[in-house]
Parts: C-alpha cells; structure tokens; sequence
C-alpha cells in the first residue's frame, strides 16, 4: 500500500471516528469559552480569563448570601445610577478598570491501539475498518468525555449534598443552586446551545441550568414531587432543543441521564450520584491535535521489520490531546445525591 493510499484509509477512519465519536461526548460539550488566543507553553497552556468590568465598579454586598469562596459583585446600591451622570462640559470619571488573569491547565497525550493479523485480514468475514473505527471511537469518546467529567467535579466552587433524590430534600437543594447560580451572576443555558444567543433560529427557548447524572438515577428524579416531564415542555423550547437522555425538570434545573456520570452503590438498594450543574461559559477547551480533535494511524501488514519480517501484523490506533481549564469554576456546581433503585 503507497502512503498516499495508506494516509486516505487513515483519513477515512478519522472522520469514521469523529462522526461516531459525537454521541459519547457530553461533559466536552460544556467547555464553549473560546481559545483562539490561547498560548503553549512546555506542557501546559495559558488561557485569558477576564475579571467582568461590571466586578470591578459595583460594591459586594451580597457575599454574606452564599457559601465561602464565592464572589458576588451583581448588585448596585440605591440611587448609584446618579454616579454616572455626565456634568455639563464634563466626561466624568472613569469607575472601573479591566482585570485579566492568565490561567494556565495541562496539555496530556492520549491514545490507544489495536494489532491485526493476517488472518484477520485475509479470512475473518467481521474483520472491517468500519467496524473497527467504531469501537475506537466509543473508547477515545469515553476517555476525552471523562477527563472534562472529572474536571468539573474537582474544579466546581459550588459542592451541595442531597439525602434523597425523591423527596422535597432535593427541590431544595435545587432551589439553594438556583439563588446561588443568580448571585454570582451563572447564565442559564439556552436550549441545547451552551453558549450563544438566547434564540435558537428566530424562536426564543426556555432558559434553565442543566444538570447531567448517573441514568439510573433518572428514575428518582422522576419521583420527585416537583419533578415535570420535558413532554411538558418540549413544545416551549422545541424538539431540537432537547438534550440527549433528558427526562425533565425540577424548578429551573433540566436533568440529563449519562451512564458515564459517577455512581457508588451504598446499599443493597441504595446509591449515590453525583450531578454536575452547568450554567453557561464556565470552561476553555482547545483542539490542538488533528482535524477536530482525533488521529488515526495505521500501520498495515507490510510495514516488516525484524519483529514483523514476514508482514504478519499490523496496527491500527488513535491519538489525541486534551487541555481544557475550568476559568470560572462559581458557574458550575456538583450535588451529591442518595436514592433508591
């Protein structure tokens, strides 16, 4: 096989990949600050991270609202409006400043490969490209998909707990994010598009957090008291506004099941979950390998060599590289939760 034949059998498995590799992202997803002007450095990568001008001018008076490490400069006193009127012949005077942070993550090396043999090659009537571009793509979607899940549990400010999904205990747990998310100024996720307009085409969508968990909790959710179907609601937001796996929602949270979501089982009946709440704008992701985000390499049965003399095997594999920060970790928040099952 010629290289330039080799490198089209690659690029095919690569889009292969990419197209099949969607459906197992979902944490990813949520990394929509943009990176355009991120910079390398070694082994990790420096992000922007803008203090908003608005912190900078009003005072904090609401601080003493929400937990320790939290930061909330969203509310103005009474009459301030008069601090910014213009006097005559005047520009009056500057009342903030900008502020920028340089955050920096970890760029990390991901991969993995398969060997196949001749007999694969000449004799298994199952052995195919496409089949195996398959497979490769639910692993590499679920490694690049834990990495941000992992992320977010670790990074988020905002840790709640919860003793039981079903009952009234969890609507406040809700109710607690949502006052928390409004002080610290989180915006809510608009349909389906993390971050963007608050339109989707020329048709306003429901405004609310998002809330991904384990799948088998879904159930408790459903049982909960102010729990309400997205039947109820897929007519306001549309159809192509819902999430994947989305079930429905408690107050102004939508929850999302994920069988990638972590689960400890506590009991013989008994788990425990945790969600991650997203509002919008929360964390940077730069693609920095591949066209999007994924390599294939591909090392057929002719490649020899002293381990390979007789042309017996050969390799198919992938490769990536991950870096992702979460820059404002206050609009993002776990809740650890028990529930029966």
């Amino acid at each position: 096989m010629s290289y330039k034949d080799l490198r089209a059998v690659e690029k095919y498995i690569e889009k292969k990949m990419l197209d099949n590799i969607q459906d197992d992202l979902v944490y990813e997803k949520l990394a929509t600050i943009d990176t355009s002007i991120a910079r390398k450095k070694g082994n990790t990568i420096g992000f922007d991270k803008w203090i908003p001008l608005k912190d900078t001018i009003f005072d904090n008076i609401n601080k003493d609202l929400v937990q320790d490490g939290l930061e909330v400069f969203v509310n103005a006193k009474q009459d301030v409006y008069k601090e910014f009127i213009l006097p005559e012949f005047s520009s009056g005077v500057s009342k903030g400043s900008l502020k920028l942070i340089q955050e920096t993550g970890e760029i990390l090396p991901i991969g993995d490969w398969l060997p196949y043999s001749e007999e694969m090659e000449l004799l298994h009537d199952r052995f195919t490209v496409d089949n195996l571009s398959m497979q490769m793509s639910e692993v590499a979607g679920i490694v690049i998909d834990s990495f941000f899940r992992d992320a977010y549990y670790n990074q988020a400010t905002i840790q709640l707990t919860s003793t039981n999904i079903a009952d009234a205990d969890f609507t406040n747990t809700i109710r607690k994010l949502q006052t928390t998310f409004e002080l610290v100024g989180a915006k809510r996720i608009v349909g389906r598009t993390i971050g963007g307009s608050n339109t989707f085409g020329s048709v306003p969508v429901d405004l609310m957090y998002v809330a991904f968990g384990h799948t088998i909790a879904m159930e408790a959710v459903e049982k909960n008291p102010d729990f309400v179907p997205v039947e109820k609601y897929i007519d306001v937001i549309g159809k192509n506004n819902v999430f994947p796996n989305e079930v429905g929602k408690i107050k102004g949270v939508r929850f999302v099941g994920d069988a990638n979501a972590y689960l400890e089982k506590t009991g013989a009946n008994t788990y425990k979950t945790k969600f991650v709440v997203s509002a919008r704008d929360h964390t940077a992701n730069i693609k920095i390998a591949g066209e999007g985000r994924i390599q294939t390499i591909v090392k057929p049965l002719s490649q020899g060599g002293s381990d390979n003399a007789l042309n017996r095997a050969g390799t198919v594999g992938w490769k990536s590289w991950i870096g992702a920060k979460v820059l404002y970790p206050e609009r993002l928040a776990v809740i650890t939760a028990d529930f029966e099952y």
